[in-house]
């Protein structure tokens, strides 16, 4: 079953755009506060930790993700770190 999130990366990005993503502020704290917590965490954690709307964090998500940047866990949904 596909998650809400990879069917929104599909239908906004489509294939051709994965690797085409500008990454910028957002972005970077959110790779942060990932990175600060050591867990994976949800999109309302991340929200909170910001100070900024999920709906704001959720498009920088789907960027992080796009450009491989973020994991996605469907089970949990929960975002993390790629494992290096």
């Amino acid at each position: 079953m596909i998650s809400h999130f990879h069917q929104s990366m599909k239908i906004r990005l489509g294939t051709s755009g994965l690797r085409r993503c500008n990454l910028g502020k957002t972005e970077d704290q959110i790779v942060e506060v990932l990175r600060r917590a050591g867990k994976p965490l949800t999109l309302v954690e991340i929200a909170e930790q910001m100070g900024k709307p999920p709906k704001k964090i959720f498009s920088g998500l789907r960027k992080l993700f796009a450009a491989s940047k973020v994991t996605c866990d469907n089970k949990t949904h929960t975002y993390a770190l790629p494992k290096e």
